[in-house]
């Protein structure tokens, strides 16, 4: 027998046999007496599962609630990061591959992010696979803030006007 059911019978008879007392008696006063017994009886049977229950199964500890939630926030944050880096790289590359197009030059880009002291992912250098060209290097310079240094053309061929 499940515990739902052990527990209706349980208050069904209660309220059964308080029902077969009551009748039995027939003096008010008696009857009054019984009627409140009754009632206490029924309401302990009423809250008998909340009596079983045992404190110390529902360890309600709020320091290791509150580090779960640390944890969650630090995990989401984390990814939150990841994402915005990943979405800073790919809008970053997208950027200048388009801006190398509208030069005429055909070229791949690969950016390198690092979390600054602010917490905000930014580009800190570019590796561009297509000749070196001195106008999108001065786009890049102006546009992203990253000087020639921060710059690494897969060849060092003049290509365009500068």
């Amino acid at each position: 027998m499940s515990f739902l059911t052990r527990w209706l019978l349980s208050v069904v008879g209660t309220a059964f046999l308080i029902a077969i007392a009551d009748g039995l008696m027939l003096e008010k006063r008696v009857k009054e007496v019984g009627g409140l017994i009754g009632g206490m009886l029924l309401l302990l049977t009423l809250l008998s599962p909340l009596l079983q229950v045992h404190m110390g199964d529902l360890e309600l500890s709020m320091d290791q609630y509150l580090e779960e939630i640390d944890q969650k926030i630090v995990f989401y944050q984390e990814n939150q990061n990841e994402d915005f880096a990943l979405r800073i790289k790919e809008d970053t590359e997208s950027y200048i591959e388009t801006v190398a197009q509208k030069m005429g030059l055909e070229i791949t880009t690969d950016i390198e992010i690092k979390v600054a002291e602010n917490g905000v992912p930014t580009p800190c250098r570019v590796r561009i696979s297509g000749p070196y060209h001195a106008g999108l290097a001065k786009q890049i310079e102006s546009d992203l803030g990253l000087p020639p240094e921060q710059q690494e053309w897969n060849t060092k061929e003049k290509g365009g006007p500068m």
